[in-house]
């Protein structure tokens, strides 16, 4: 099982700075940062995804649920 299912799973304790680095993974390059909202896109996936830190440093659970549905919804795999 690899990191996005298992923080799917649990997605209260996923640090912001995780996610993005997932999100890059993923093949999403970071397109814009304004204020605390990062957004990534992929030019195969016509989604932007928007990630920002909340009060903890740790992301909404939502945008955990968001990146593993893009992955999944387009069939996408780590780059290593």
């Amino acid at each position: 099982m690899d990191r996005l299912e298992q923080w799917a799973r649990h997605p209260h304790n996923v640090r912001f700075a995780d996610l993005c680095h997932e999100a890059e993974r993923y093949g999403f390059s970071l397109i814009r940062v304004r204020g605390s909202h990062h957004q990534f896109a992929r030019d195969d996936v016509p989604e932007i995804l928007t990630l920002n830190p909340g009060p903890s440093g740790k992301v909404v659970p939502a945008q955990v649920r968001k990146l593993k549905r893009i992955v999944e919804g387009c069939g996408l795999t780590p780059r290593e």
